[in-house]
């Protein structure tokens, strides 16, 4: 205003420029820090659920030790005077407990590779619906104009 005041049209025209650059620029940095708040969010949210996934896999684990400490007396003491198919028997089990390990540790791997976000392309999307067209400041120079008018 203080530029049409002093009947400087062209600096008015650059401020109202300047004014629409960083106002386009200020929306497509709000943007751009939602999108990185989200995944912030998102990936604090992966962690926790991969630390819960390793410390239950780690009590897996330590149960599996257990039992196969278990299976591993349970032998020696079937050779000592049981028959061998109870020995058999008692590997089988810890054979299918061990399947069940390994298909357990399979489906938590997968559900982290499902549950990782794809890469959003906000800067693809910033381009798309970017219209910083000199009209806009045509326009508001025009109403500059007639406000300054009605003064």
């Amino acid at each position: 205003m203080k530029a049409l005041q002093a009947g400087n049209e062209g600096d008015a025209r650059k401020f109202l420029e300047r004014k629409t650059f960083l106002e386009s620029k200020l929306s497509e940095l709000q943007m751009t820090y939602q999108a990185a708040s989200s995944n912030t969010s998102q990936m604090r949210k992966m962690h926790d659920k991969l630390v819960s996934d390793i410390g239950e896999l780690e009590a897996r684990k330590n149960m599996m030790k257990a039992k196969w400490s278990v299976a591993k007396t349970q032998e020696r003491m079937n050779k000592l005077g049981t028959s061998v198919s109870g020995a058999n028997q008692s590997m089988s089990v810890f054979g299918r407990m061990e399947d069940k390990v390994n298909r357990a540790l399979d489906q938590a791997n997968a559900m982290a590779e499902l549950n990782s976000a794809p890469s959003d392309g906000i800067e693809d999307l910033t381009a798309k619906y970017d219209t910083g067209s000199t009209s806009d400041v045509d326009d508001e120079l025009a109403a500059l104009k007639a406000k300054m008018m009605l003064n």
